[in-house]
């Protein structure tokens, strides 16, 4: 239920005290607690345009004398369900509209009651998703390779560490079982920037599947390999599937589909062969101390296999015969046939049906750039899908800029968001629905919200009613040399000599960013230029107290986002000109009790700082225009 608190705002707190923490928010079970909150104080964004965003939190004060929010109670209706990571949020209606006003996590539930006995709370502490994501170690648990999409048959990742275990990833629960042992977790990945390491193979080593393998025509098999030594035999198998290659009959009754080596001439073949009879595609490459990545493709018992080799079709027709039947049992992975190959095998997968060569482009692009040419948006839209946050839950933006190919660095999934975020110089945060949220550069430039005063606050009539402002233009807010530098690129600095001259130099150093270009990064280090070079007095602060006039005021406190652009005018002891300052708002907070104090704080950046900045974006109405002072980013 709401409860009614005073001037026709209802407010509501739920919990998702009996749902999963990874359940969306639209398919949580509430649980209303409104009638027992005293107050609430709430914050989320950042404090000025150049900061991180930080970590929204709550903090709820219930009443808790029937000891209902005590985990401890056994008797308690919430029993078995006041834990940490479940979901809650604030909400208000006002005029039958209803606003989000904050949600997240518990966090703690610490037991308040005094020695009398006559009263007792808890005070509930919380913060927004980014505790979420700070929480997901890519770089240690997820892995940026994935060929789920496809649905392999089964895709052994041949990155254990230990054991005799090779574990399929597929999903279909199809592991393997090494054979001879294996030079565990000592070959780095064969794919770049992986966190994932490959299996060394040597002679008699190697990779046994389960049987059966459901296999029919057509299918595709893929895996990444480099041989360190070459064989002291003319052929090996890199793998094969198909007959126990130590008591192969002949005369048709098996088929065997296998990748192999020849020393002579450095030849990869892919081939159907019944130990008379084979269809092969042949080409010669140099093959050892090279790491490749082969894509098979078996149409079907009569035509030659299609061979990729690093994205490419290649080789020639070998062999003759037809009527080959495939069979799904025996699949090897490694030096079956036990000579002296010494090899690195990395994601070996089998999969139904033929793989396009768009398809086998993108799997070699996903290990040799992985993520190349991504979009800021599309980056972080892969770090959340790698974090299992849902993707009702989420609204992002199309990015500007573009990714170079991806390095997880053993990073969590928000530092890499946040990384992306200021590659981009875009917004990245959670909204007050609980929805992570990032918005690209151009967003402060063409939304409405962003570019339109969304509320004129004064101290006159006619405006809305603030009780307090803090200006600031001191030189926390002054940056004269910046040098930008992108991960693989050269440092780039840009500086003003003039504001140097007159207030010393002021470094700000940006590093790790994930831009493709360091022309990028140079219009990026001129934009943080450009917007502090020069000493502005801004509001810092703006806050409102909305009871004061309720009619105009609560739409304004509830109504405004992070973003959301306002206008502050202050007339200092009604001396000289109005002062009137455009401003972006950056963080929100809300202190509300029961007794009626209700306060809102708007934590703001400076428009006006920018106004000598014209940003160029092509085939834009408004701002595609070539003007003075044009910054082309």
């Amino acid at each position: 239920m709401t409860v009614s608190w005073f001037d026709g705002v209802t407010l509501t707190v739920e919990a998702g005290l009996a749902s999963n923490p990874s359940v969306a928010i639209g398919s949580t079970a509430w649980t209303d607690i409104s009638a027992f909150v005293r107050s609430i104080s709430c914050h989320r964004g950042r404090s000025s345009e150049f900061d991180t965003f930080q970590a929204g939190t709550l903090q709820i004060v219930l009443d808790n004398r029937d000891r209902r929010f005590d985990p401890n109670y056994a008797a308690g209706p919430y029993f078995g369900n006041l834990l940490p990571m479940r979901r809650i949020r604030f909400r208000t209606t006002r005029n039958a509209v209803t606003y989000d006003v904050w949600s997240g996590f518990i966090d703690d539930l610490p037991q308040q009651y005094d020695i009398g006995n006559t009263d007792a709370t808890v005070t509930v502490s919380c913060t927004d998703a980014t505790t979420v994501l700070s929480l997901t170690p890519l770089a240690e648990s997820v892995h940026w390779y994935d060929v789920m999409n496809l649905a392999p048959l089964v895709w052994y990742r041949l990155g254990e560490s230990a054991g005799t275990v090779a574990l399929d990833s597929s999903g279909n629960g199809r592991d393997g079982v090494y054979i001879g042992g294996a030079t565990f977790n000592s070959r780095t990945g064969l794919l770049r920037n992986s966190n994932d390491n490959a299996i060394g193979f040597g002679p008699g080593q190697y990779l046994q599947g389960p049987q059966p393998i459901p296999l029919a025509f057509p299918f595709t098999v893929e895996c990444w390999f480099t041989i360190s030594t070459p064989a002291s035999s003319e052929l090996v198998n890199l793998w094969q599937i198909g007959a126990d290659p130590t008591a192969l009959p002949g005369g048709g009754v098996y088929t065997i589909a296998a990748l192999q080596y020849f020393q002579t001439g450095n030849r990869l073949r892919a081939m159907l062969s019944d130990g008379i009879n084979f269809l092969a595609t042949d080409v010669t490459t140099t093959v050892v101390g090279t790491t490749y990545h082969v894509v098979v493709v078996f149409p079907d018992g009569n035509t030659n296999p299609t061979m990729y080799v690093n994205a490419s079709s290649v080789g020639s027709s070998a062999g003759s015969g037809s009527g080959f039947v495939i069979y799904g049992q025996n699949l090897y992975v490694g030096d079956v046939l036990a000579t002296s190959l010494t090899a690195t095998i990395d994601e070996f997968a089998i999969y139904s049906g033929s793989l396009s060569s768009g398809q086998v482009i993108v799997l070699y692009l996903s290990g040799t750039t992985p993520w190349i040419n991504d979009d800021t948006g599309l980056r972080i839209g892969r770090y959340l899908d790698k974090a299992s946050w849902p993707s009702a839950d989420r609204s992002i933006d199309t990015g500007i800029s573009t990714m170079q190919p991806v390095s997880l660095d053993s990073q969590n999934a928000l530092a890499l968001s946040q990384t992306a975020e200021l590659s981009e110089q875009g917004q990245f945060y959670v909204g007050a629905d609980g929805k992570i949220v990032f918005r690209n550069r151009h967003w402060r430039f063409e939304n409405t919200s962003a570019i339109t005063s969304q509320g004129t606050f004064g101290d006159a009539g006619g405006e809305l009613k603030y009780s307090d402002i803090v200006t600031d233009g001191g030189a926390q807010f002054l940056t004269n040399h910046v040098r930008a530098t992108r991960d693989g690129g050269s440092s780039v600095d840009v500086t003003d000599a003039t504001s140097i001259t007159k207030f010393y130099e002021r470094l700000n150093d940006v590093s790790g960013l994930q831009n493709q270009s360091d022309l990028e990064v140079r219009d990026l280090a001129n934009w943080r230029l450009g917007t502090r070079k020069n000493p502005i007095q801004r509001v810092t602060v703006l806050e409102v107290k909305p009871r004061v006039d309720p009619t105009t005021l609560f739409p304004q406190v509830l109504g405004r986002d992070i973003g959301h652009r306002l206008t502050v005018k202050r007339r200092p002891q009604n001396v000289g000109a109005v002062l009137t300052y455009s401003a972006l708002i950056e963080g929100i907070e809300h202190n509300v009790t029961v007794d009626g104090d209700w306060v809102t704080r708007f934590y703001l950046s400076s428009v006006d700082s920018q106004a000598a900045i014209q940003p160029l974006i092509l085939d834009d109405a408004v701002n595609g225009l070539l003007d003075l002072n044009v910054l082309a980013y």
